[in-house]
């Protein structure tokens, strides 16, 4: 009778036997096998990583933030009743402005007016179609208490349907028009803020750079806006040793982009070639001299921002032209201000009375018609309490795009302010009106509550998630609604909702789709697996017919048969065993060396860590995946042995024996 041992020794000749096979076989298959193993090993310390840095910042609370649903187009096209209002405005006003500029012995064109509230043009079949002027004034205060109006958006509504699914604790913000806000006439786009460096006022194109032109600098405090929060979800991202108190100099305490910090401190930016340790060295060095610098922004409206440039721009002309004949120096010439922020003045006046009337005309005009606004400059001083990322329109796959896609975390990008340090006629409120001042669209709210299943519960079941498709082809028309609002309000659903500063959600989120993805994966490398095996395994069978018959005439049983040919399918899985957990744990080993130094800047920016030197690292080991993949592995090895196996065994071994003589 043959025992294992005896069945080993067999299959153990074997695999001498047929050395090169075996060694092509097993390689194909390892590599197979290693790929699975690379992916589940770098997603788990990933997942690893990402837990370890969620309790930084936001990471220990569990808060949802919710944007309320609306029809935008209204605020593009208007609805037929606000339209019909503004065509009788529009007539009235067209009037009205002829007679006042035929007393002011003005020119007056209907046609080249951009400031009545609507706007006319033609449609592709020669009708006529009005849009709303959004900067008309007038409109935007229809379209405001049209938003006001809109009901079941408001921040009580939020506030009462989350308290009933358990929330303890409610805020809200004003939205930050490049992260996703939507804002009717704002101001903030228009106006300027430069930094005041040696006491000179820097100029617009120094906030300017970046790759591929991204927002960089002071600069982005108009382009990007302020959003404003409440301190409490502020407060994780404030540096050591500072406070978002308003300070006793007026400072508004920021969080801005780490842009701002190297420009307010002298630093040229990093460039896009700079290694992981170069960026590392310049964010402890920000960090160490960033924390409470105070720094003057000059901030002009649009009517300043223009007359500035203007002054600038005679001064060239007019050196430029100097000495030459035929160049008439402009009647009036501005000058440009010496000091920091300073008002334009008047240098030299020499229009005839005729022309002081007409331009006086004109500006009563303006006055009596026109969203007019005197120039106004003035100092603003911040107080740099922190800093988050500058925002990034670089496309491409790299280790810091990963990570911050998966850590939904931190405030985003931009600056950020307390909404309790800004003032009302603030500089900051100018540039952003504060949260009392804004409509139900522009804001958005958070709720948090006490654990991640009630956070995600109520996301789930209190955010709208409409299946119709929000199609909305062409220009936005009169009364035109979008399918996906209309489908949501059926439902009685009004917000969008989403996890926020927390990234456990986004975790167990990734894991559940690594094993949706396994599903499909696991098995076709199993199936593929099991018939590169199978070819090997089948040829060996075969070629041992003769073997084979030899044996059963000797009185081997067919399991004892079968005992080898298992034995030997055995030792192969533990051969690929080995050698696809060395090579997928090799690769995922050296793509973590390589990629953790980028990622571990991205997680701490993201979350504000304490510890700059932080780690975050693409290896991991789960034992769960190593059984599950050991248990492919043997899997696939029993499974190519199955069936040439049963062939071999019921053949008739005399037929064998006589076939090979």
């Amino acid at each position: 009778m043959m025992t294992l041992h005896d069945s080993v020794q067999l299959a153990a000749a074997k695999l001498k036997t047929h050395r090169v096979r075996t060694a092509i076989v097993v390689i194909i298959a390892s590599l197979l096998f290693a790929g699975i193993v690379l992916v589940l090993t770098m997603l788990t310390g990933a997942a690893r990583s990402a837990q370890s840095f969620g309790t930084e910042g936001l990471g220990s609370r569990y808060i949802v933030q919710a944007r309320p649903i609306f029809d935008q187009q209204v605020f593009f096209a208007g609805t037929p009743e606000i339209i019909e209002t503004f065509k009788a405005r529009t007539i009235q006003l067209k009037a009205d402005k002829k007679a006042v500029a035929k007393k002011l012995n003005l020119t007056y064109d209907a046609t080249t007016d951009t400031n009545l509230p609507l706007m006319e043009g033609k449609n592709g079949s020669g009708g006529t179609e009005y849009y709303l002027n959004s900067n008309n004034p007038e409109v935007r205060e229809a379209l405001n208490t049209y938003a006001q109006a809109i009901p079941h958006i408001a921040f009580t509504d939020f506030s009462a349907l989350a308290h009933q699914a358990g929330a303890k604790q409610f805020f809200q913000s004003a939205t930050n028009p490049m992260n996703g806000g939507f804002m009717v006439g704002s101001s903030s786009q228009s106006s300027s803020v430069v930094p005041i460096l040696g006491g000179k006022e820097q100029s617009n194109d120094q906030n300017k750079g970046g790759n591929m032109g991204e927002p960089r600098g002071v600069g982005t405090i108009t382009s990007l806006g302020i959003t404003y929060f409440d301190s409490s979800l502020m407060t994780p991202f404030v540096l050591p040793g500072q406070n978002l108190a308003l300070g006793k100099d007026g400072a508004l305490p920021v969080i801005a982009p780490m842009s701002v910090a190297e420009q307010v401190l002298g630093l040229q930016a990093l460039p896009s070639t700079a290694n992981a340790q170069q960026r590392l060295d310049r964010l402890v060095q920000l960090r160490t001299s960033i924390a409470g610098k105070t720094a003057d922004l000059c901030y002009r409206n649009s009517a300043s921002s223009d007359l500035l440039q203007q002054a600038k721009q005679q001064e060239k002309d007019i050196a430029a032209n100097k000495g030459k004949t035929g160049y008439t120096m402009p009647a009036l010439q501005y000058a440009a201000p010496t000091d920091a922020c300073g008002a334009v003045s008047i240098k030299k006046d020499t229009r005839s009375a005729e022309e002081k009337k007409q331009a006086e005309n004109e500006l009563t005009f303006k006055k009596q018609f026109e969203d007019y606004r005197e120039p106004d400059q003035q100092i603003m001083k911040i107080r740099i309490v922190g800093f988050s990322q500058d925002m990034s329109f670089q496309p491409g796959f790299s280790a810091r795009s990963i990570v911050e896609s998966v850590l939904h975390t931190g405030l985003g990008s931009g600056w950020f302010a307390p909404a309790e340090a800004v003032t009302d006629g603030s500089v900051a409120d100018k540039l952003q009106p504060m949260l009392r001042k804004r409509m139900n669209t522009e804001l958005v709210y958070y709720a948090e509550f006490s654990n991640l299943t009630s956070a995600k519960k109520f996301a789930k079941e209190a955010s709208c998630d409409s299946k119709v498709s929000s199609n909305m082809m062409g220009p936005p028309q009169v009364g035109q609604q979008d399918p996906r609002v209309v489908d949501c309000y059926k439902q009685g659903k009004y917000f969008d909702i989403s996890p926020f500063g927390n990234n456990a959600s986004a975790i167990e989120d990734m894991r559940r789709g690594v094993w949706k993805v396994m599903r499909y994966v696991a098995p076709a490398v199993l199936v593929l697996a099991s018939l590169v095996l199978m070819g090997i395994v089948g040829k060996i069978i075969a070629d041992s017919r003769r073997e084979t018959a030899v044996f059963r005439a000797l009185g081997a049983t067919r399991f004892t048969i079968a005992q080898i040919y298992l034995t030997y399918s055995l030792f192969i899985a533990a051969f690929v065993m080995m050698l696809s957990f060395v090579i997928g744990s090799g690769l995922a080993l050296a793509l973590s060396h390589k990629l953790s130094p980028d990622a571990s800047i991205a997680a701490v920016l993201a979350y504000s860590a304490q510890d700059v030197h932080k780690q975050f690292t693409f290896y991991g080991v789960d034992m769960m995946y190593v059984v599950v993949i050991l248990g492919l592995i043997a899997l696939a090895a029993l499974l190519s042995t199955a069936l040439p196996l049963l062939t071999n065994i019921r053949r008739n071994p005399i037929r064998d024996m006589r076939d090979e003589n």
